[in-house]
Order: structure tokens, then C-alpha cells, then sequence
């Protein structure tokens, strides 16, 4: 495994099959908005994108994840478990190697979540809700070299909402704050998601 930057890009490359990485900062926050560009380098078959609603311990949370094939998930992480809202195929996911930019709008316990700027999902869920980490997500299956690169990440709380991210600046670092991240977690992965 291999987390760092890489040409101004947050990359989480995932060297072994079946294995996970999530990795977040010390920010928390309750209703935002969270928004990442992601490509997958390699076009390798594994899953990636935004975690958010990280409690404490690791032990629960959500995610938006994107597959090179056009597929999306949007999960809930328990304990004991994992629970799929939605697996499906949209023709506005950009397949294999292409960058996608994802969104998450959380209010209270709704959840919206986006890609390339259309909305795929809507839920209501209060299981994890308060004031949460947000982070980032990389699992790779049957195949390794899962390597996703992650850039223009900004998480907006709602009370700001008028608040536009500046326009990216050639070779500027966008993502900064994960170098003080609170720490990483890795681990072998049996959570049965899609696989072609």
C-alpha cells in the first residue's frame, strides 16, 4: 500500500487484492457538502471515492464509490457488516481510466449523492449522523494495483453555503490537509460489493 501525493494528486494505491484503505483528516462536520475529483490510474478493477460520516473508532460509516466499469455504490458500513442502498450502472460514470468528479450533500439524516454533476441516489439515513469525519476510500478485489488518485477536494459545511471553492491552480496542491491526517485504516475487505 501507498498513500501520498503524486503530480499534485492524493494517490491511495492499493498493492495486494482484497484489501481496503480509508484515510481521513482531523476535520469533522455535521450538514456539508463533499466534493472530490477521482480517477483510477491503472483502469484496475476496485472500487473508490468519498467516505464520510467516519465515526470515531472506524467502526461505522458511509460511502460514494465509483468502479472503472460505469458501476456506483453508495454503502452503509456497520460493525458488524455492510449494507447496500444501490449498485447500479449509469452511463454518467466515466469509465476506466477517465477522472469523475463526486459529490455528497448531507443534511440531517439526508443523503445525496452525485457524479459529473447529476444525482444518482437520495436516502434517509440517521445512523451515523453529528459531527463526523470525512475522508477518502480505496478497495481493491481480486486484482491489485487498484491505484486511485484523488484531487480539488473540499468539504462545505451547509452554513456556507454561498461559499464557491476557488478555481484549482496549475500544480498547487489541493488536498493539504491530509498530510495531518488522524490516521489511516487498512485491512482485508469480505464486504460482497459489485464485481464483473
Amino acid at each position: 500500500m501507498l498513500l501520498g501525493y503524486a503530480g499534485g494528486e492524493y494517490r491511495m494505491l492499493l498493492r495486494s487484492p482484497y484489501w481496503y484503505v480509508i484515510t481521513r483528516s482531523g476535520f469533522k462536520a455535521d450538514e456539508y457538502t463533499a466534493t472530490v475529483q477521482v480517477r483510477n490510474a491503472t483502469g484496475t478493477m476496485g472500487s473508490y471515492g468519498i467516505a464520510f460520516g467516519i465515526t470515531e473508532d472506524w467502526g461505522g460509516m458511509y460511502t460514494l464509490e465509483l468502479y472503472p466499469d460505469g458501476w456506483y455504490g453508495l454503502y452503509r458500513y456497520d460493525p458488524y457488516g455492510g449494507y447496500v442502498w444501490e449498485e447500479r450502472y449509469s452511463p454518467v460514470v466515466h469509465q476506466g481510466t477517465a477522472t469523475n468528479e463526486i459529490k455528497i450533500e448531507r443534511d440531517n439524516g439526508s443523503i445525496k449523492a452525485y457524479v459529473n454533476g447529476t444525482l444518482l441516489e437520495s436516502v434517509f439515513d440517521s445512523t451515523y449522523q453529528g459531527m463526523l469525519y470525512v475522508g477518502l476510500i480505496n478497495f481493491s478485489y481480486s486484482q491489485s494495483q487498484v491505484d486511485a488518485l484523488f484531487d480539488n477536494y473540499y468539504v462545505v459545511p451547509k452554513e456556507c453555503n454561498q461559499y464557491q471553492p476557488p478555481p484549482p491552480v496549475p500544480g498547487e496542491v489541493q488536498m493539504g490537509w491530509m498530510e495531518s491526517a488522524l490516521g489511516d485504516r487498512i485491512g482485508q475487505t469480505q464486504f460482497d460489493k459489485h464485481q464483473p
